[in-house]
């Protein structure tokens, strides 16, 4: 019975990829016929690779290249597949920075046909991904933006419609995701953690009645660290340095100016800046807190303070005058936080748990307060 069960689940998950392919409209644009797909879903070998992927849970782009393997290397037989992911990889990097990736403005027609289509049906595969826990951090923290209601309700939902468009259309998330396959980066797992916190506190916040762009803060923290995807090779080492103007760049070159501006302006140097927008604020935080854990490479949501302790470590050219220049900035993001406290907002919780959490304000009566809770409220205000 249990085994029937899960013949019938591969079968399911296995047509739903299918029909999702079949439905996606882009496909034309990029060379792709309807009948392509149908081609597919006739081919018995192409089907049982599939279904043994998901039977098997062996997600990967890896595998996924495996089911048109026999395209790919008709297109060019000395290439490796590692080569072609690397060359899919360099594609998606292509469409949101074409000056970095320049040779891959003259692949031809048929190569790019099938790197489209290996494209869609990956991300069919990076979700089961999550669904799977295959990457557990980010099946925690997964990348879900705002609700159809959500938008509705924003002021001016145009750019952040246009954002996500341009997130779907150059295939970013898949080309994050292959990222860390490929070349073992998780900047993907930073980005999912910095989006679940940073919507989680304006969530809280909004339910305050304190006013805030729901459409910039989910933009600005899913696009914050795509720059890091435009730097050239020669550039590597100076990732942390350059991904400010890549971003800056990407922003510009989708005309997304407002979500660009507070996505590009996240260092925590920023907050030496007297005044920042609360989107500003929340991002600055939100990248904050989620880092690598020392030596693992593994993604983790730290405190306020322990976060401070670890980038205070790997700070460069660290000396008493920059210790002190971080420390005031520090103290910034600990005014913040204690803001957030005070309003009733919830600092660490869970994905999503705030849709049911229902923060409450601190009363305080000002004529009994003394000391330094007369500057804190000051601060607050």
């Amino acid at each position: 019975m249990e085994m029937q069960k899960k013949d019938n689940d591969t079968k399911n998950e296995v047509a739903g990829i299918f029909k999702n392919l079949t439905q996606l409209e882009s496909l034309k644009k990029v060379g792709v016929e309807f009948r392509d797909i149908h081609d597919l879903e006739k081919d018995t070998l192409l089907v049982e690779k599939l279904s043994q992927m998901v039977e098997r849970k062996e997600l990967s782009a890896k595998q996924t290249l495996e089911l048109y393997w026999d395209k790919f290397h008709s297109i060019d037989s000395e290439r490796s597949q590692e080569q072609w992911l690397k060359q899919i990889y360099h594609f998606c990097q292509f469409l949101s920075f074409p000056n970095t990736r320049p040779e891959c403005k003259d692949i031809s027609l048929a190569e790019s046909k099938w790197i489209y289509l290996f494209l869609f049906t990956y991300r069919q595969i990076v979700h089961l991904q999550e669904k799977n826990s295959i990457y557990p951090f980010v099946s925690q923290y997964p990348l879900v933006f705002l609700s159809k209601k959500e938008i509705d309700l924003l002021e001016q939902p145009q750019e952040y419609q246009h954002f996500l468009s341009a997130f779907d259309q150059l295939f970013v998330y898949e080309m994050m995701a292959l990222s860390r396959e490929i070349y073992h980066y998780n900047t993907i797992d930073h980005v999912c953690g910095v989006h679940s916190v940073a919507l989680s506190l304006a969530r809280q916040i909004k339910k305050q009645g304190i006013s805030l762009d729901l459409g910039i803060v989910s933009g600005s923290s899913a696009g914050h660290d795509i720059g890091k995807y435009g730097c050239r090779v020669n550039e590597i080492k100076r990732v942390p340095y350059l991904h400010y103007y890549y971003t800056d760049l990407w922003f510009k070159r989708q005309n997304i100016a407002y979500i660009g501006h507070i996505a590009v302006n996240h260092s925590v140097w920023d907050l030496e800046l007297e005044n920042l927008s609360l989107e500003s604020l929340i991002l600055i935080y939100s990248d904050f807190r989620v880092k690598n854990i020392p030596d693992l490479e593994k993604m983790n949501i730290y405190s306020l303070h322990d976060a401070f302790e670890i980038i205070l470590k790997k700070l460069d050219y660290l000396d008493e005058k920059k210790e002190k220049r971080y420390r005031r900035v520090f103290s910034k993001l600990k005014d913040f936080e204690d803001f957030c406290v005070e309003h009733g907002v919830n600092v660490n919780l869970v994905p999503f748990a705030e849709k049911k959490y229902r923060p409450v304000k601190k009363q305080h009566y000002l004529p009994l307060l003394f000391g330094d809770e007369v500057v804190q409220k000051i601060k607050h205000l």
